[in-house]
């Protein structure tokens, strides 16, 4: 399977912005390629779609959750993510 690199990054970085361990935060960037996560789904995550990619520390969903506030907070991060993965030439 091919992953978008601007992807890879953006999940790379909002889990290590969420304070997530270096394994847990790998696994957790793989689980969102593998269950089509994109940046433009932030506003509908809640705790039962992170069980469902394999997300079930409640810790680790807290800083998610917490994660996803300050995110979706931002719309212009996300618009611009979410334009430049349209863009890209790689398939996900």
């Amino acid at each position: 399977m091919m992953f978008s690199t601007n992807l890879c990054d953006y999940w790379t970085k909002f889990f290590e912005d969420a304070q997530i361990d270096k394994p847990e935060r790998t696994m957790y960037v793989e689980n969102s390629f593998e269950k089509r996560m994109k940046p433009n789904c932030l506003r509908q995550l809640n705790e039962n779609h992170l069980d469902k990619i394999g997300i079930t520390a409640l810790g680790d969903q807290l800083s998610i959750m917490d994660q996803v506030k300050r995110r979706i907070s931002d719309k212009a991060v996300v618009a611009r993510i979410s334009a430049s993965i349209r863009e890209s030439k790689f398939q996900i």
